[in-house]
This record gives C-alpha cells, structure tokens and sequence, in this order.
C-alpha cells in the first residue's frame, strides 16, 4: 500500500501559511516531517503543539544547516518510518485539494507505461500574481514551456527537465538508487542537480497538469520597465547562492551541457536586472559577485 510523508523545511516560517499547508496536507497523505532550521521568529513547535497534529513530527535543528540538509534530515525520518513515498514541501507552499491523488495516479499511469520514474511534481501557481509556472523542457535551441494539456497532447502529465523541489514526491525506491540532495548547494538549484543526476542514470522527471501547488517564488513581487515586466524578487542572501551554485553546476559533469548553454545568458541577465533596476541594487550587486567568485574559486 501506498504511503506518503511530507517533508518541510522551515527557517522563521509565516505560521499561517505552514498551518494552511499542514491542514490541507491531514486530508491527503499519512505524515508530515517538519524539519526547524534553528527559526528565531516564530519557531513552529508551539503552532504544532496547539493544534495537535499527530500524525506531525517536529525536528528542531541547532543551526541552519541550510535548505538540502533538511530535506535529507527529514527524508531519513520518512523513510525510518517506512512510508513508500516523499513529499518534499517549502514553509510556504500550499497543496491544492486532491494534488498528492493526481501525483500518485499520474506516477501509477507512469510505471504502467514502464517509464523510469525518478521524481513527479504538480504545477505551482504564485496566489500572489495569479501565474501558473510552466514546465519545461530544454535542449540546444532553447527552453520549451508547457503550460497545459493543450501543449502536451492532451496527456495529463509531461517530461521535462526537471521539478522544483516544493511539490516534488519521490519513491523511497528512488531515493536508494540516486541518493539524497547534495548538501553544499544549501539552498538554491538543488532540485536541478539532483533531477540531472537522476537523469544521468536513466531516470525521467515528470509534471502532472490537474496537481496544482500555492508556491511563492521569491520573497516579493515586484513590477520594473514601469510595470511591463514582473519579477519574483530575493534578497541579496538568496542571489548569493543562486550566482554560486549556479557557477558550481556549470562545473558537473552530470548536468547536461544544453541546461548550461541555455541557463548562463539568463545568469547574466538575472545580474543586470537586479544590480540596475531591483532594490537594493548595491548590495544585489555585491551579493552576487561574491557568489561568482566563490563560484569560481570552489
């Protein structure tokens, strides 16, 4: 029988949002990890508590020992549990009713099909702009979106390149074989190199249509080129790793030559952008060369 444990990882969550996520998620699967990356304020224990999840387990970290190694943490206790399946969830995603059903169903269809599934994952929508994020499929002469059915045959799920973490269920069996998430990214581009590495060892990713997520990308929403272009904003922390990991992943073997060619022009322009037009330029700015150079010398 099928069994399904959410992985969360929290760091000074928004209690209201990892509460909806929690409530939504009771209905659907039959655990729930939540993994504490040493929060200041407000740490989730006592929203656990006084609600009386108890099918929730809470691991409360020391430190921030960052985004991957919580969700190892996390999987560890999942799999310890023997549940068959992980679903890996951000502090501030929202499952849409019936998303962990349309998952499972997708990824039986799948296997029936003998397709070697590595990772299956919903489609997010940001509640704040109303946008559903497309999936992608990418090769040498660019990325290919694909919003809905009508861009996929009419099927109800697609193979791309790879899914975002938040949404992301994988099989335990999976995870045996291509391991967990690599540690030293700590935040950014971790589901990238793990969906590669899966790839490189024959596995496929997968988006499923009718699986819908509340994801917030970014820390705010913001409008430039008075107001023609919208942009999910991150803080100078953030675009730190983004410009680091980004340069790392260049470095691997396992990640596939067209991702890079096609990932460096949006690289540079991700630099433009936020050291010219998104506040506050100067330290965007600073951030991101010092996670260039770290990059680079790493």
């Amino acid at each position: 029988m099928k069994s399904v444990c959410a992985v969360i990882v929290t760091y000074n969550p928004c209690l209201d949002r990892l509460l909806s996520s929690i409530t939504k998620l009771s209905a659907q699967l039959d655990g729930v990890v939540v993994v504490d990356n040493a929060s200041q304020t407000p740490p989730p224990g006592a929203l656990l508590d006084n609600h009386g999840f108890k099918f929730t387990e809470l691991l409360e970290l020391t430190e921030n020992i960052g985004l991957a190694a919580g969700q190892n943490r996390g999987v560890l206790i999942a799999l310890s549990r023997d549940f068959t399946h992980v679903l890996l969830l951000d502090q501030d995603s929202i499952p849409y009713a019936g998303m962990v059903k349309s998952l499972l169903a997708a990824e039986s269809a799948l296997i029936k099909k003998n397709k070697k599934v590595a990772v299956i994952g919903p489609q997010c929508i940001d509640s704040r702009s109303g946008l559903a994020l497309p999936f992608c499929q990418i090769s040498a002469l660019g990325v290919k979106k694909i919003n809905s059915t009508n861009d996929s045959g009419g099927d109800n799920y697609c193979d791309v390149d790879f899914i975002i973490s938040s949404g992301s269920l994988i099989r335990r069996s999976v995870l045996s074989e291509v391991g967990l998430f690599c540690e030293g990214l700590f935040i950014d581009n971790v589901d990238i190199e793990w969906c590669y590495r899966a790839s490189s060892l024959g596995f496929k990713c997968f988006g499923v249509f009718d699986a819908k997520l509340d994801h917030r990308l970014g820390d705010r929403v913001a409008q430039i080129l008075g107001g023609l272009k919208l942009v999910h904003v991150h803080e100078p922390e953030r675009l730190y790793f983004i410009m680091r990991n980004r340069i790392s992943l260049y470095r691997k073997n396992h990640i596939p030559l067209r991702w890079k060619l096609n990932d460096f022009p949006r690289m540079l322009a991700k630099f433009i952008l936020f050291s010219l037009l998104v506040n506050p330029r100067l330290k965007n700015c600073t951030a991101m060369i010092k996670g260039c150079y770290r990059g680079i010398i790493t």
